[in-house]
């Protein structure tokens, strides 16, 4: 089978329109943020949700350490210590905030 010069050069070209690429550009991009949304939604809420927990933890480990002087009871109250320490200083309440925030201005 022989091809002529004009049907090679003819199968080789695309009709490139820019309107129609940026359109597909704008929607891969939209499927990516729509699709990536629910994901970080819910890794955010599980950094919140760390954070709480280290709150929690060490209320009720200071609650068991002013109960009694037992060594135990002084080593309940320091580990509420750096507990509360983590939690001021929480890295996860600190991603939680970070990622929120970046991901809203999507």
């Amino acid at each position: 089978m022989v091809k002529s010069a004009d049907g090679v050069i003819v199968s080789e070209v695309k009709d490139v329109d820019d309107f129609f690429e940026h359109e597909r550009t704008f929607l891969l991009e939209h499927k990516r943020v729509k699709d990536a949304s629910p994901k970080s939604d819910r890794m955010t809420r599980f950094h919140k949700n760390a954070a709480d927990d280290y709150n929690r933890i060490g209320t009720s480990l200071y609650a068991l350490g002013t109960q009694d002087s037992t060594d135990i009871c002084k080593f309940f109250l320091k580990l509420q210590n750096c507990l509360i320490k983590q939690e001021k200083y929480s890295i996860e309440a600190r991603m939680s905030a970070d990622e929120d925030f970046k991901l809203s201005d999507l």
